[in-house]
């Protein structure tokens, strides 16, 4: 099972998350053709695959877990990552704090993973370079992992990437919005990262 170690946001970024979608979805989608994959908004902080026999160990470590609180603000924009919509945080990247906790949150939970990697990398293993198989064996992906953060919300996966497709984002504003969070929850993640369930 692939799985993550996901902030939810709180109901103001929610709500700004779910404008943001509509808008997209409702202005240009003559344009793009966005994936209707179930999401819920999260903050990825680890993803990996797990066997499904260590998920209840996993979830009383989670518990046990002393997450610090944290506040940073969201971006005024959106960018565009391979074929999926991030709403990222600059002010998150650049807080020591936070990725000093992100570290010690993977370095800690990478004993979880099972040997296979998330599905879509173990899929297309051939294609890595030598530093991405690397990164994955030894922390069963190779984003999102200490040295390579990206604090961000995927507003939207796997969409169709036309040339108009950045001018469409730049009109696309999001407001200035601030993301706090003191908790780390456990999701069951789909094929493409996207959560389909928290557990």
């Amino acid at each position: 099972m692939d799985v993550g170690l996901v902030i939810l946001p709180e109901a103001e970024i929610v709500d700004e998350f779910n404008l943001i979608v509509s808008i997209l979805k409702e202005k240009f989608a003559d344009i793009v053709q966005f994936s209707d994959l179930p999401n819920t908004p999260h903050l990825s902080l680890y993803q990996f695959r797990i066997n499904f026999e260590h998920i209840e160990s996993l979830k009383k470590e989670v518990l046990k877990l002393k997450c610090p609180s944290f506040s940073f603000r969201m971006d005024n924009h959106l960018t565009l990552s391979g074929q999926n919509i991030f709403w990222s945080s600059r002010e998150a990247r650049k807080n020591d704090d936070f990725r000093s906790f992100h570290e010690k949150i993977v370095k800690h939970f990478k004993y979880f993973r099972s040997h296979t990697p998330l599905s879509q990398i173990n899929d297309r293993l051939d294609l890595l370079t030598s530093e991405q198989k690397n990164h994955v064996s030894d922390y069963g992906c190779y984003w999102g992992i200490p040295g390579l953060f990206d604090p961000h919300l995927t507003v939207l996966y796997q969409t169709s990437t036309p040339p108009e497709i950045k001018v469409i984002l730049d009109k696309v504003l999001p407001e200035p919005t601030i993301f706090s969070f003191s908790k780390i929850s456990i999701a069951k993640l789909g094929y493409h990262g996207n959560v389909e369930e928290i557990l």
